[in-house]
């Protein structure tokens, strides 16, 4: 008897000392009901009643998340930590999340200076994490500024080898040097120079220096990779060498 249940809650509003439990009632009502923007108003009514509430804020944050507002979002989340209701790194991940989140959201709108101080404010909590700086790089690059987007992945790179800098990287070559096999290899040992023991690294510039037809370069960076480690992606890659 559902609606019988709302009435009743609803009811409950109207009482200065029972009006949280009928928030609580119409706020799981609307959950089930899968309306989750009625849960979000019922949800921030109740953190006005109780704004300590552990269980009422992790349900508005999780609702804030599903519904894409992410500053708002982090709000809840410092109180969440305040409470101690969130361990403190699964809080930091959060956060870092939530603020890439908002400023991919930001570049999408057009507010391109909101974003970039969204994205270093991501970058102070996690240097050189890779996904914050390939957008700080493209933003720089979408403003003209292409040293400043070489700098910022090289900075990048010397923290963290991820594949998607190599790629993003990649995408950086003057246009001019595109098609050119060897200049590819010269342009990936840029990178690699800012961190010369990157299995990932040392892989791509082999894979390159195949495509130049260098197989003595290739050979050297295959073994260097080696050492660093070892990955079926590696011998793959060895192999076709060898082919």
């Amino acid at each position: 008897r559902e609606e019988d249940a709302v009435k009743s809650f609803v009811e409950l509003l109207e009482h200065k000392d029972a009006g949280f439990l009928g928030v609580r009632g119409l706020l799981q009502s609307a959950l089930d009901n899968g309306d989750d923007e009625g849960a979000l108003a019922l949800a921030e009514r109740a953190l006005e009643l109780h704004p300590n509430q552990p269980w009422i804020l992790k349900i508005t944050y999780d609702l804030l998340i599903r519904m894409r507002k992410w500053y708002r979002a982090e709000k809840i989340l410092t109180r969440l930590e305040k409470q101690k209701a969130v361990e403190a790194e699964q809080a930091h991940s959060d956060r870092v999340a939530l603020l890439l989140a908002q400023a991919e959201d930001d570049v999408a709108e057009g507010y391109v200076a909101d974003a970039t101080q969204q994205v270093k404010q991501v970058l102070k909590l996690s240097p050189g994490f890779a996904p914050a700086s390939i957008l700080l790089a493209n933003i720089q690059k979408e403003q003209g500024n292409l040293k400043k987007a070489y700098k910022t992945v090289k900075k990048a790179w010397k923290t963290g080898t991820s594949g998607a800098l190599v790629t993003y990287w990649m995408e950086l070559i003057p246009e001019e040097e595109k098609n050119d096999k060897l200049a590819r290899l010269r342009w990936m040992e840029k990178l690699l120079k800012h961190n010369p023991h990157s299995p990932s690294g040392l892989r791509v510039a082999a894979e390159l220096a195949v495509e130049a037809g260098l197989w003595g370069e290739a050979r050297e960076y295959f073994k260097a990779a080696e050492e660093e480690a070892i990955s079926s992606a590696l011998y793959k890659s060895w192999a076709k060498l060898e082919e």
